[in-house]
């Protein structure tokens, strides 16, 4: 009897292994998946919930048969939230049948997020953002995992506190910005003349943006040159 017992006890510790390598090998191949569509999901923890199926059951009760899986996910689907997962079985090598499992994944992630609130204009730093960790399979495109791509940038946006930074929040600051008396330059064969317009919108460099001569009231526009300096071409 108590060998018996015993030979039960280990009769169901293999079969746990087997379900347990099994579904480790599923998770892993998910995971590997993920990363490969996207490298920067590679330090990300990614949940994997998988849910029992018959016909799985039926192969991982089978100790001793040499069997694998094989994750066939089409690469065009997005790989995150419910998920159909289609696997192939092949046992001894030779392939049996693909079976379909139903799983819910989380990929986690830490994102960028603001920590103070933020006024437009006002520009990114270390003090008013920090890592917040997210379930990003349904957050909207564009967030931010690397501060680096947003610092110095300034806010285009009023942003309270907890908001999720994302790519078109930020912007790089305008070397000219609307309001600022700025000298525009006019080049009439050897004449240089200049004179001091107020500018009407932001600009950067080598951009062409509108100004006003308050002294005739005219709007101009010419070609950024430097903060304090704009040419007409």
């Amino acid at each position: 009897m108590r060998r018996f017992a015993a030979c039960l006890l280990l009769l169901t510790a293999l079969l746990g292994q087997a379900e347990a390598g099994f579904e480790d090998s599923v998770r892993q191949q998910v995971k590997d998946s993920i990363t490969a569509r996207d490298a920067r999901l590679k330090d990300s923890r990614i949940e994997i919930e998988l849910k029992s199926s018959g016909a799985l059951d039926r192969y991982q009760k089978r100790t001793g048969g040499g069997f694998s899986v094989k994750l066939e996910y089409p690469a065009n689907q997005k790989l995150s939230g419910s998920a159909v997962l289609p696997l192939k079985i092949y046992e001894k090598g030779k392939y049996k049948e693909t079976v379909y499992l139903q799983s819910r994944i989380r990929i986690m992630k830490n994102v960028l997020a603001v920590s103070d609130r933020i006024r437009k204009g006002e520009v990114f730093t270390s003090l008013n953002t920090d890592y917040v960790e997210k379930d990003i399979s349904h957050l909207p495109a564009g967030v931010i995992f690397d501060r680096a791509k947003v610092e110095g940038k300034e806010s285009v946006t009023l942003m309270p506190k907890g908001t999720l930074v994302l790519e078109w929040m930020a912007r790089k600051t305008p070397d000219v910005v609307k309001g600022r008396e700025v000298t525009v330059f006019s080049v009439r064969g050897d004449i240089l003349a200049g004179v001091s317009c107020t500018a009407l919108e932001d600009g950067y460099k080598g951009q062409k943006i509108r100004f006003k001569n308050p002294t005739s009231n005219k709007v101009i526009e010419a070609y950024i040159t430097g903060p304090s300096e704009a040419q007409i071409q």
